[in-house]
């Protein structure tokens, strides 16, 4: 694999749409591309290959680009695994810059669960995550428990 062809594709990466608005169906997206979680597992595999961590300083430049969103549908899963991946001891754990990539990764899986998510993706997500509690750090953990619990403040009390 010649990382010099694919070097201009990869820095395309952070600002080519995952999503686009359907051309048939009014107020409707669809996703057109891979999500930002496997843009970066593509990233990961494409610097392992060839050997060049210009992939790597790309996958940490856009895990930690602000305007960049991940979601926990398409998203939430693949942060989750790239976080094991990512391990010392682990596929990509040797590569240069694995614990900088891994800290971004891990703020942005809090920042996703800081935040609104649908039960369907938290339950993903735990998913996930168990077996693996071992890769994901406190304030994983600490995020993964408070939206938990705000899952379970949004359910009304029955009145019986």
């Amino acid at each position: 694999m010649a990382g010099d062809e694919t070097i201009p594709i990869a820095r395309r990466f952070a600002v080519l749409p995952d999503m686009k608005k359907s051309e048939t169906r009014e107020n409707s997206w669809s996703f057109y591309d891979l999500g930002f979680g496997d843009r970066i597992a593509l990233l990961l595999d494409w610097c392992k290959r060839s050997g060049d961590d210009t992939f790597i300083e790309i996958a940490i430049e856009l895990t930690t680009n602000p305007s960049r969103r991940f979601d926990p549908w398409s998203d939430g899963q693949k942060l989750v695994s790239l976080m094991t991946e990512l391990e010392e001891s682990a596929e990509y754990g040797s590569l240069r810059g694995a614990d900088k990539l891994r800290a971004a990764i891990e703020d942005k899986l809090v920042a996703m669960l800081d935040g609104y998510i649908f039960p369907d993706d938290l339950d993903n997500i735990l998913d996930s995550i168990e077996g693996n509690e071992h890769a994901i750090g406190a304030r994983v953990v600490e995020a993964v428990n408070d939206a938990m619990r705000f899952q379970f403040e949004r359910v009304p009390a029955s009145s019986t």
